[in-house]
């Protein structure tokens, strides 16, 4: 093996072992693990298909098609955040927050109520498109998402995180390979805002993967299918790292509460 270059300061950077390498190098991984603490979804049934709930302060993509149910998990995320002490905000970098409060509504979140009481927050980043006619959209780079998104989780003690979506998010880069870069230093910026953060993505089929469903510490798949004329809505866990999880398709249902995952799906 080549000795090291004792004059390349890069090289140097590179072999350093952070002191929470060293920590975690020292102690048993399964009590790390272990004690590790648990962000409850208020999801019913979810966390008993992740072992307890989402490892805090990590990144997870929720995908799914269209009235998948996505935007209904995530502001049941928050809200449930809201009332157990735990200040959440939904980025939405094209929805209008008033549209999504309305469509929310109809379910026990109390979303206006939490807004009010400094509990929930909504950054809206689509009132800053330029949407007139002959105009090109322009969407907010990772770089300057983030930014904004770091100061306003800091000062108001932000815990959970929803972005709204990967989709919506401008590569400042023009190839794939400048993309994945970006999106992995967009991940590792996330990891260190000291809150659990969910990623929307408008995925449609669960065997074509982007960038980030590599990078992020979980992924989630919800389901909207037909099934011998029946309209099947299901959720899967694809991914989550640090977790005994249950990978098997489950029901999912929109009832008067909210999101509830039942028994396994059933393909006759």
């Amino acid at each position: 093996m080549n000795s090291v270059d004792q004059n390349n300061p890069k090289a140097e950077r590179l072999l350093k072992v952070p002191m929470e390498i060293e920590t975690l190098a020292s102690s048993n991984m399964d009590e790390v693990l272990k004690n590790k603490k648990r962000i409850k979804s208020g999801i019913a049934g979810f966390d008993d298909l992740v072992d307890g709930g989402f490892l805090s302060n990590r990144v997870y993509i929720l995908c799914g098609p269209p009235g998948s149910g996505k935007t209904t998990f995530s502001c049941q995320y928050l809200a449930y955040g809201a009332v157990t002490g735990e200040k959440g905000m939904y980025v939405t970098l094209m929805e209008d927050p008033k549209n999504i409060m309305l469509d929310m509504s109809g379910y026990p979140f109390n979303m206006l109520g939490h807004v009010k009481a400094g509990r929930l927050f909504f950054m809206d980043f689509g009132a800053n498109l330029d949407i007139k006619e002959g105009s090109s959209v322009e969407f907010p780079t990772m770089s300057n998402l983030f930014e904004k998104l770091k100061e306003f989780v800091e000062t108001r003690g932000v815990k959970r995180l929803v972005i709204d979506s990967t989709s919506q998010i401008k590569f400042e880069g023009t190839d794939p390979i400048s993309a994945k870069k970006e999106m992995a230093v967009f991940v590792r910026k996330l990891e260190s805002l000291d809150c659990t953060t969910i990623l929307l993505s408008e995925m449609i089929d669960p065997d074509r993967y982007a960038p980030e469903h590599f990078l992020v510490h979980g992924v989630i798949f919800l389901y909207n299918f037909l099934s011998e004329g029946t309209m099947i809505r299901a959720i899967q866990i694809l991914k989550m790292r640090g977790t005994k999880h249950e990978s098997n398709m489950r029901n999912l249902e929109f009832t008067n509460n909210g999101l509830r995952v039942t028994n396994k799906v059933s393909f006759r």
